[in-house]
């Protein structure tokens, strides 16, 4: 077993020191935010993500501190799982990275391994690298792939691991970390192990956009939409994954991936054109919902009921959430919005315009609306009985933009149903 630093405990950190532990490993996790290590000794996850709920404390081979220095220098392997947030030119920063590289240069043991787990974009681990000065030791890239809502589990049974490292046989410790799993392994340069990561979540959005575009088309031309998705998912080239319309993509991944793709595609000279279309694209769908919203209520009094803010099920994640943006711009449209999500009630670092207004359960988001509006797939959602809350709503009108509740029993229950999906 290894003896490893993770800096940074955030979504990626926190998950990737958990696993590790699970497998054996002695990991010290080291983060700069001193109430987020407080709340971490106390066994307790500072942010809400289903699978690691319960799992910080359960392993004594894992410690905390907020030490950068002292972590990296006693151990064998160093994850470096920083946050790279969005410019205002759209490139990734990068500059948490150089930093803690920095601090620790001189520190590090001999043959120490930095694994770079962060979001980068194509050439920064090279840079690192020569930032590090330090020939007697190693640099890798080992991009993550973790859903948000089921992040260990992605740990536990990957779809592939990729590690760029110039030293294969660095590259097969790596790969040893984990535990020999029973998935793909890429063993590839700086650049490649890089690009792939960028390019996964660039084909993604991609996907998403068209098929949210798509699922507008059929609307238009009176299809019936979930069987066009099933009948296209029956492809084997193109499978059922990512086929389901929503409110937009948004999250902590997606837009700010695309927008480091296209300017690193630009100061390599290449205008990617098909990727801005898709950011833009994207921009356009959550705009078109809103309006569809707005055609279904009359401005003056009307009140609309959201449910769900956060950008996917599963996650408090807000960042870029389609949800809160939708729901802010009705707000400040002059909307009285009431919003109900499962999560905001647990914390306080929320970034919800103030017109906003939250509510405790959904009883409360429904009473007296104009109108229901479904933005997130959280479950609980869908199994809202709808003739318990038709009396409460002032008119009975439901927009499911998730595709997660039955329309026959709430059009049995006397609502009106409106959705993306067209059947």
């Amino acid at each position: 077993m290894a003896t490893i630093s993770v800096i940074g405990a955030g979504f990626v950190g926190l998950t990737t020191g958990i696993h590790l532990s699970e497998l054996g490993h002695s990991v010290v996790i080291s983060e700069i935010d001193g109430e987020k290590v407080r709340t971490l000794q106390l066994g307790k996850v500072p942010f809400d993500e289903d699978s690691l709920k319960d799992k910080v404390g359960k392993f004594s081979s894992i410690q905390f501190t907020s030490d950068n220095v002292a972590a990296a220098s006693n151990c064998e392997f160093a994850f470096l799982c920083l946050p790279t947030p969005a410019l205002a030119s759209g490139a990734a920063d990068i500059s948490a990275l150089e930093e803690v590289v920095d601090e620790f240069r001189d520190k590090l043991r001999p043959n120490t391994v930095l694994i770079v787990k962060s979001t980068v974009p194509v050439g920064t681990t090279r840079r690192l690298e020569k930032r590090l000065k330090r020939p007697d030791c190693y640099v890798a890239s080992n991009p993550e792939f973790l859903r948000e809502g089921q992040a260990l589990f992605d740990s536990r049974s990957p779809a592939r691991i990729v590690i760029g490292c110039m030293d294969e046989s660095i590259a097969d410790k790596i790969f040893e970390l984990y535990g020999h799993p029973n998935c793909p392994v890429v063993k590839t340069d700086f650049e490649t192990a890089e690009l792939i990561k960028y390019t996964s979540n660039a084909y993604l959005a991609m996907r998403l956009s068209f098929v949210n575009d798509i699922a507008s088309i059929s609307s238009l031309a009176g299809a019936n939409t979930r069987l066009l998705f099933e009948g296209i998912g029956l492809d084997n080239r193109i499978g059922h994954q990512f086929l389901k319309p929503g409110p937009g993509w948004g999250g902590s991944c997606f837009p700010k991936d695309t927008q480091a793709l296209i300017r690193t595609a630009q100061e390599l000279g290449f205008e990617f054109h098909l990727l801005d279309a898709v950011v833009r694209s994207n921009e356009r769908h959550q705009m078109r919902l809103t309006a569809q919203i707005k055609n279904l209520v009359e401005l003056r009094g009307s009140k609309i009921g959201v449910l769900g803010l956060t950008f996917k099920a599963g996650t408090s994640d807000q960042r870029k959430s389609p949800a809160l943006r939708i729901a802010c711009d009705l707000a400040e449209d002059g909307y009285t919005v009431v919003a109900y999500d499962p999560t905001c009630s647990t914390h306080s670092d929320l970034t919800i315009d103030a017109k906003v207004h939250i509510a405790s359960n959904i009883s409360e988001v429904c009473a007296g609306m104009d109108l229901l509006v479904v933005l997130t797939e959280w479950p609980e959602f869908s199994s809202i009985d709808p003739g318990e809350i038709a009396p409460q709503m002032r008119n009975a009108q439901v927009l499911d933009a998730r595709g997660i509740l039955n329309r026959t029993e709430w059009v049995k229950a006397g609502f009106e149903f409106f959705g993306l999906f067209n059947v």
